[in-house]
C-alpha cells in the first residue's frame, strides 16, 4: 500500500497518544477516519480537529463484543468497508506482582488490550479481505518481546496480541491483505500516568523514566512507512530493537538482564 489518499482508517484508542498521532498522520496523507475512542471528551476534541478528514467517531469499550460487532457492520454497510483497520487502544495496570493482581483486574485488562483486538481483527477482516487492497495493524509491544516482573497481565496481553497476529498472518499469506505486528518501546503517552492501581509515584517514575524515549509522532511516522513498505514487524525505538534481538539470541539469560537493569531505581 504506497498511498493512504481516500482510504478509510478505523483507529482505536484514536483520542490520545499513539492513537491520536496516527489519526493526525493519515489525516495529513488524505485519508478518511472512523476514530474510535472510550473517552467522550477527548474523542469530541480529536474529531474537530480532524473534521475535515472524519467520516464518524464513535465512543465505546473495545472490550465489548456487541459493540464492536455493531460498528463493524455499520462501517461495512454505510460506508463501504475500511481499508485499513488499527488496533491500538490499550490500558495498564500499576506495580503489582501476579499475586497481587486481582482476577478482577486481569480480566477487565484482558477485555480491552486482547480482546479489543481479536474483535477488531476477527469482525473486520472480511471487508478488509474483500478490498483490492487493505491493511491490519495490530499494536503489541516491547512487552510483548520480553516478560518483566509487576507486569504479567500487559505481559500476557501483548504477547497474546503477537500470537495472535503472527497467527493470523500464518493463515493469510496467499491474501491480498497486508498485516503488520507493532512493538512500540517506550513512547512518551500517559498509558503508565493512568495506569490503574499501584503506587501513583511509581507510575510516575517508570513514565519519565521509560516512556519518554520517543514520541507519539515518531510512532505513527514510523508506522505508517511500514505499512507503505509492507513491514511484516515494525519495531519503535533502540529499546524495541535492542529486546527483539536479544529474545530472539538470549531468550532465558534476558529474563535476569532485564530485571537487574531495567528495574535499577525502580524496585
Amino acid at each position: 500500500m504506497k498511498s493512504f489518499k481516500n482510504k478509510l482508517v478505523v483507529i482505536t484508542g484514536a483520542a490520545s497518544g499513539i492513537g491520536l498521532a496516527l489519526a493526525r498522520a493519515f489525516a495529513a496523507e488524505g485519508a478518511k477516519l472512523i476514530l474510535c475512542d472510550n473517552h467522550p471528551k477527548n474523542l469530541e476534541n480529536t474529531a474537530s480537529e480532524l473534521q475535515d478528514s472524519l467520516i464518524k467517531s464513535y465512543c465505546f469499550d473495545v472490550g465489548r463484543e456487541e459493540s464492536f460487532l455493531a460498528i463493524a457492520k455499520e462501517v461495512d454497510s454505510l460506508y463501504g468497508g475500511a481499508d485499513l483497520m488499527i488496533n491500538n487502544a490499550g490500558v495498564a495496570l500499576g506495580k503489582m506482582s501476579a499475586e497481587e493482581t486481582s482476577t478482577e483486574e486481569f480480566k477487565w485488562l484482558m477485555d480491552v488490550n486482547f480482546w479489543g483486538m481479536v474483535y477488531g481483527s476477527k469482525f473486520f477482516l472480511p471487508q478488509l479481505k474483500a478490498k483490492q487492497e487493505a491493511a491490519l495493524v495490530n499494536l503489541s509491544s516491547l512487552f510483548g518481546l520480553i516478560g518483566t516482573k509487576y507486569q504479567s497481565a500487559y505481559c500476557a496481553s501483548k504477547f497474546g496480541i503477537r500470537g495472535f497476529t503472527e497467527a493470523l498472518m500464518a493463515e493469510n499469506q496467499d491474501s491480498k491483505l497486508q498485516i503488520h505486528l507493532v512493538h512500540p518501546g517506550g513512547i512518551n503517552t500517559n498509558i503508565s500516568l493512568n495506569a490503574r492501581g499501584g503506587d501513583p509515584s511509581y507510575n510516575k517514575i517508570f513514565h519519565d523514566k521509560f516512556l519518554t524515549k520517543n514520541s507519539p509522532e515518531k510512532a505513527a511516522r514510523v508506522i505508517l512507512k511500514g505499512i507503505k513498505s509492507n513491514k511484516k514487524r515494525i519495531k519503535i525505538g533502540s529499546e524495541a530493537e535492542a529486546g527483539d534481538l536479544a529474545a530472539r539470541i538470549f531468550p532465558v539469560s534476558l529474563i535476569n538482564f532485564v530485571q537487574k537493569h531495567f528495574h535499577k531505581d525502580l524496585d
